[in-house]
């Protein structure tokens, strides 16, 4: 990720909330999530992890996902026009390579990533409820174990 590339993120980043969280969450938590990319710590949020950027051959964003920690992933976006067309497979099977594969790797998923992040081998570990403007949203506190390896 470039830093010049921020705005267009924080735009992906709501479009892809507002077009695919309605599937499973209510208007208000859609739009309180959505929100997060209007505020401050959305720049610190990108800038702060490795964060890798999906684009097709003419230059349009397609996608973003970031590594907070080697073992955590802390983001994985999809522009809604790029949906299911495997730029989410790509970018977690990318973000896979430069992650600490020696350790388990966790991610917090929402309701519908939590299938791309099961494929991939990722086990829920506890229903997690978080605060966002005062609305509660459901996430999931998945981790995958190194191969061979449970802990």
């Amino acid at each position: 990720m470039q830093p010049e590339e921020q705005d267009a993120l924080r735009t992906l980043y709501r479009r892809a909330i507002e077009h695919a969280g309605p599937q499973a969450y209510t208007p208000e938590q859609v739009a309180a999530w959505a929100r997060f990319a209007n505020e401050a710590e959305f720049a610190d949020w990108v800038t702060g992890a490795q964060t890798f950027v999906a684009q097709d051959a003419s230059g349009r964003l397609q996608g973003f996902g970031a590594l907070a920690t080697p073992d955590h992933l802390s983001a994985l976006f999809v522009a809604p026009e790029f949906m299911r067309q495997g730029v989410g497979t790509a970018l977690l099977e990318m973000l896979l390579q430069q992650a600490d594969t020696k350790h388990a790797v966790t991610v917090a998923a929402s309701e519908f990533s939590k299938p791309l992040f099961e494929r991939y081998g990722f086990e829920v570990e506890c229903v997690e409820q978080s605060r966002r403007d005062g609305v509660v949203l459901t996430r999931y506190a998945m981790i995958r174990h190194p191969e061979g390896a449970r802990t």
